[in-house]
């Protein structure tokens, strides 16, 4: 039915609250898991105290982001693997929203946490749930964080050979 379940996550806790419900959508289905981790760029150019700060700390520090993203995801891969799920990685630079919705197919599911923000911090702060939301090409499962998860379990060991 669904070639992938993407899963955009952004280091949080609150993010990672769509993970029971990706991975019960693929040990249902058989899908396997694509995990989406967004840096956004740092902006080149910018000054400090009115002194111009070195285009070379700017690449530096979008190189340690990146690693950290990537850390990040090969840290939550590891767990899921281990529970038998089957999933792929990907770190993508760029505007959250943009970059989410471009990763995006028609023939996946997207789960996405909400954080449930209301009135004036959800105006100031934005939503990049809701954005995503109205621009995916692909049908959207919107978790909201106070929703009760399902039980986290393992699909089959991992080294057992895939059916």
């Amino acid at each position: 039915m669904f070639n992938r379940i993407v899963v955009p996550l952004d280091g949080t806790e609150l993010a990672e609250h769509a993970l029971p419900f990706a991975e019960e959508m693929s040990s249902l289905i058989g899908s396997p898991i694509h995990l989406i981790r967004v840096v956004e760029p740092i902006p080149g150019g910018a000054t400090i105290y009115s002194t111009m700060v070195d285009g070379s700390a700017y690449a530096i520090a979008a190189q340690a982001d990146r690693e950290e993203a990537d850390l990040y995801l090969n840290g939550i891969a590891t767990d899921l693997t281990a529970r038998g799920y089957h999933l792929t990685l990907e770190v993508r630079i760029g505007a959250p929203t943009d970059e989410v919705v471009g990763a995006v197919q028609q023939t996946d599911l997207l789960v996405i946490a909400s954080h449930g923000r209301a009135g004036l911090p959800r105006l100031v702060l934005g939503s990049v749930a809701e954005d995503v939301l109205r621009h995916s090409p692909a049908p959207v499962l919107l978790v909201h964080t106070g929703h009760a998860a399902p039980e986290r379990k393992t699909i089959r060991p991992a080294d057992a050979p895939a059916a």
